[in-house]
């Protein structure tokens, strides 16, 4: 499949997560859709959809024919170009943020038993393009636009009517389902919110944190800086810190501020070696840290976990006061 396709390392997924076989009824289709883009287990990025129809016998006429659409959210300006479910045929497209497609609604003539059958395979890669990466989705929806013979002066069939109520019901669930979900995002923000008010920084020694950390994730990652307050509860020699930082980001400067104290060190890659460069004495900075609070901002990144009294800093550090 990737020789076909030219998109290098395909994997198959075993799980069939919205693939398998398909077998579409009477009345039942597809508004235009681009599809979920990471799989639901492993993360990966969803990259080819495999139809293949398995209908014995298939008149165009009856609907259920495969529509590739340039841009449904501009009916005027779409362009489509459909595929009849034909037996044994197989549509291969790439899926990506734009890569729209639905079939109308599946009409059968009086007295046929049939249906629109299909199986489905899709395939992923454990990386795509930085340029057509998005964040997180669903299926994404757009209701087809009203039907062209819809016009001042046409009086309704019963046809017309079943469609307008069934149009008006979907609209209807979308909405609800929207709200649904603002709801849920309400819900986690709230919780996220919460567990950052309330969250204590992992810490050994004698020292209490005072109030929330700022620039902590759930996760318990950061970005480009960490701001959290301590109490030495009594005299401290040394303050360190451990972190690590993920291999896609570059920089190597760690700043490290206590008080009104600043220390710029370097990570020399890909050791675990600090040099440092403190802008203010040490002894002083236990002074004044040893009476109240030490306000410990700390602007982090490195690959592995480091801690400064392995490295150079420790003579920066090893007589100031915190945790």
């Amino acid at each position: 499949m990737s020789e076909l396709t030219g998109i290098p390392g395909l994997l198959y997924d075993p799980e069939y997560h919205g693939a398998g076989t398909h077998d579409n009824h009477d009345g039942q289709g597809m508004d235009p859709h681009v599809d979920f883009n990471l799989h639901r287990s492993t993360g990966y990025h969803r990259r080819i959809n495999a139809i293949i129809y398995l209908n014995e016998a298939w008149d165009p006429k009856w609907g259920g024919n495969l529509e590739l659409h340039k841009n449904p959210w501009d009916p005027e300006g779409d362009e489509v170009i459909a595929f009849p479910p034909f037996k044994n045929h197989c549509v291969l497209f790439e899926t990506n943020e734009y890569s729209w497609h639905g079939f109308h609604a599946v009409s059968v003539p009086d007295g046929k038993e049939i249906s629109r059958k299909s199986f489905t395979i899709y395939m992923y890669t454990k990386e795509r393009p930085v340029n057509e990466i998005a964040d997180k989705h669903g299926t994404i929806y757009v209701p087809r636009p009203m039907p062209g013979h819809l016009k001042p002066g046409h009086t309704l069939t019963a046809a017309d009517v079943g469609y307008l109520q069934n149009d008006y019901q979907f609209r209807a669930t979308m909405v609800k389902d929207l709200y649904d979900r603002e709801k849920k995002f309400q819900d986690t923000i709230a919780r996220l919110t919460q567990f950052e008010r309330n969250f204590m920084l992992p810490r050994q020694g004698w020292a209490v944190q005072v109030g929330s950390a700022t620039g902590l994730m759930a996760n318990f990652g950061v970005g480009r800086s960490l701001s959290a307050q301590f109490r030495a509860t009594r005299d401290l020699r040394r303050v360190s810190i451990g972190f690590k930082k993920p291999d896609f980001i570059a920089e190597n400067e760690v700043t490290i501020e206590i008080g009104a104290n600043r220390y710029s060190c370097t990570l020399a890659d890909p050791s675990t070696q600090f040099t440092s460069a403190p802008a203010a004495s040490a002894r002083r900075l236990a002074a004044s840290t040893a009476r109240g609070t030490a306000s410990t901002p700390v602007t982090m990144r490195p690959s592995q976990t480091v801690t400064p009294r392995r490295s150079s800093c420790r003579r920066a550090l090893r007589e100031s006061s915190g945790a």
